[in-house]
């Protein structure tokens, strides 16, 4: 059960490419060509750099994942805003979200926690409380 995590969310980002580079070539392909290029290799090196995370299950891997699937859920909705909704932004728009949701899952963040303990130890991470979600 320890190991779904870490497989949904390299599932899930092998997918993202799939589902969201129409969407984002479509928004990029009305900038001009060097600001075009910058934009693709920003993409594709955060798809990079978030697979390298969700291979090697560790806290920083982790970390790294917390801040590049938000980052993609960013990019798909401004392929949304810039392209409009159409079946390429919406496959983006839900592979973002997917991608999300499986970097949140409560059994992805104790792998990736548990990915720098040693021998038979095993770390959890904390959780909030319910009512501290909800606000003060």
């Amino acid at each position: 059960m320890r190991d779904v995590g870490p497989w949904a969310v390299r599932a899930a980002w092998l997918a993202l490419p799939v589902v969201a580079a129409t969407a984002v070539a479509g928004a990029v392909a009305a900038r001009s060509t060097p600001v075009a290029i910058v934009l693709a290799v920003l993409c594709w090196g955060g798809l990079a750099g978030g697979l390298v995370a969700a291979l090697v299950p560790h806290p920083l891997g982790l970390t790294a994942l917390r801040v590049l699937a938000p980052a993609a859920v960013a990019v798909a909705v401004w392929a949304a805003i810039t392209e409009g909704l159409g079946p390429a932004t919406v496959g983006g728009l839900v592979g973002g979200a997917l991608v999300l949701l499986a970097v949140a899952a409560p059994v992805t963040v104790d792998a990736f926690v548990d990915g720098a303990s040693y021998g038979p130890e095993r770390r959890m991470a904390l959780r909030v409380p319910a009512p501290l979600l909800l606000g003060p």
